[in-house]
């Protein structure tokens, strides 16, 4: 299913995380920003500001370069994320002295069972690859290049003064707060320097199907549409929740009419019902695009937006 997630308007800081925002334009950028600032390094503030240059700011020991990048794999604005998209970082961390006195490392940081979606393997996936070895598989892909690279353990030792690019994939619904770093450790003291990388960004699915209904008259029939959209269901997972000052409101063209009306999360929602016709047949399968518009009290209007979604076949399948 082709569809992306966007949002016009940047939203006030979720009440959960006050350094994460959730419009879908800088979800996942929001944290990488405050990360940046509380670092006293400046990360990019859009795809297309360059990295800052190798220079590490006095009075500081590491620095961390990072830019959010688009690749094929992923939609035209990748900070529209929902469920198995991939999201890619350039990464780069420096440090001073001697690189051979020192294990450089990055780290996942995982927090099994926690609060928010921040579980290797049962929220996301990750992969880091350096940055050469990331170009070669843009030309030719290669999945089992892909596969040595994931992040398997909750760390990895990396070179200094060197470009990676990390791929996060999220498998499931609702509010993520990666908490990666990276670390230095000296070799002969083992003393251990940390510097914080939270990625922060909120991820939807929309699933939609059309109802065939047959007559009783045996020769006519009708069509009915309906669609769900998932956005978590952990106590932290608000961004589609109703709640008091709030409304939400789902906007779908199809078939050259606009439906309009209350939108539930995680709940069936039938937008249309056809008129009666002869023989099956459902002529237009796809939706032009589904909205969700969010009205809060205090906060600007945001919205969720997907494209070109399929209407699939439903368990009372049509013979057409």
């Amino acid at each position: 299913m082709a569809m992306n997630i966007k949002s016009k308007l940047r939203p006030k800081a979720h009440t959960c995380w006050p350094t994460t925002k959730f419009n879908a334009r800088s979800m996942a950028q929001a944290a990488v920003l405050a990360m940046a600032m509380a670092a006293g390094m400046a990360a990019c503030g859009s795809k297309d500001s360059p990295i800052d240059e190798d220079e590490i700011p006095e009075g500081q020991t590491m620095k961390v370069n990072m830019k959010e990048m688009n690749a094929p794999e992923q939609p035209a604005d990748f900070r529209n994320v929902r469920k198995d998209d991939y999201l890619f970082y350039k990464v780069k961390l420096l440090g001073t002295g001697n690189a051979e006195d020192y294990i450089y490392r990055f780290n996942l940081n995982d927090v099994k069972g926690g609060p928010t979606h921040n579980e290797r393997i049962a929220n996301y996936y990750a992969w880091l690859l350096d940055e050469k070895v990331f170009n070669e598989v843009q030309k030719n892909y290669n999945y089992f290049t892909y596969s040595r690279n994931e992040m398997r353990e909750q760390s990895r030792e990396i070179k200094p003064n060197k470009y990676y690019v990390l791929r996060v994939q999220p498998t499931i619904e609702g509010a993520f707060k990666l908490n990666f770093s990276f670390t230095r450790t000296n070799k002969k003291t083992k003393e251990t320097e940390e510097m914080k990388m939270p990625i922060s960004f909120y991820c939807t699915s929309i699933s939609a199907f059309y109802d065939y209904h047959p007559h009783l008259d045996g020769v006519t029939c009708h069509y009915g549409g309906r669609f769900r959209v998932e956005a978590g269901h952990k106590a932290c997972d608000t961004f589609l929740r109703p709640a008091k000052g709030k409304t939400l409101k789902y906007e779908i063209r199809y078939d050259g009419k606009t439906y309009t009306d209350n939108f539930v999360p995680a709940k069936p929602i039938v937008f249309f019902e056809g008129k009666p016709q002869k023989g099956p047949g459902l002529k237009n399968r796809y939706m032009d695009y589904v909205i969700i518009h969010i009205n809060e009290t205090g906060k600007e209007p945001r919205e969720v937006r997907f494209d070109h979604v399929k209407l699939r076949g439903s368990l009372a399948e049509s013979p057409d």
